[in-house]
């Protein structure tokens, strides 16, 4: 893969970390859920496609916010999330302020349906990329968190985006 290695030669990282931020709550029902189960699962292959050593993180936000340790890419099978709840966006937000340090990639997996106050991206170290998801993602939500329109992915591009993530981060 033309990514493979980039990361370790020109940016002096031996493994990024990426921590994704799973938008299970509510309005991720129905084809939304489906499509995210799909994209993040893309997302694993295409990690793992770079370099299987590679770190992550997961924080799922529907109901309630739960965070999964940071673990080898290589560890992880196939995942299936379920919707439901309401979104608590910003108490994950607050967790990845925790977490993430300047060379974290945070991944941001939604609809951008939010509903529980604002954000920005300057209050997150590291990078931040979205994933949108549905036909009626809220592009102007995932644009406050990323800081950055380029930085927004179609799900449909997630198993190519994680080369694409680190080459946009580090370069």
């Amino acid at each position: 893969m033309l990514w493979q290695g980039f990361y370790k030669k020109v940016i002096n990282v031996s493994y990024p970390k990426f921590l994704l931020l799973i938008d299970n709550s509510g309005s991720m029902y129905g084809e939304k859920i489906a499509s995210l189960n799909l994209a993040v699962n893309n997302l694993f292959k295409g990690l793992a496609n770079v370099d299987d050593k590679i770190e992550v993180a997961v924080i799922t936000f529907g109901g309630s916010v739960n965070f999964f340790k940071f673990i080898p890419v290589s560890n992880i099978e196939n995942v299936c999330y379920e919707a439901r709840g309401s979104t608590k966006l910003s108490e994950a937000v607050a967790l990845v302020s925790k977490l993430a340090n300047k060379n974290t990639i945070t991944v941001l997996i939604s609809d951008g349906a939010f509903n529980d106050g604002e954000f920005t991206k300057t209050t997150l170290k590291g990078f931040t990329f979205a994933i949108a998801i549905g036909y009626d993602t809220d592009y102007e939500a995932l644009a406050r968190f990323t800081g950055d329109n380029s930085k927004i992915l179609q799900a449909f591009d997630a198993y190519d985006a994680a080369g694409y993530m680190l080459f946009k981060a580090y370069n």
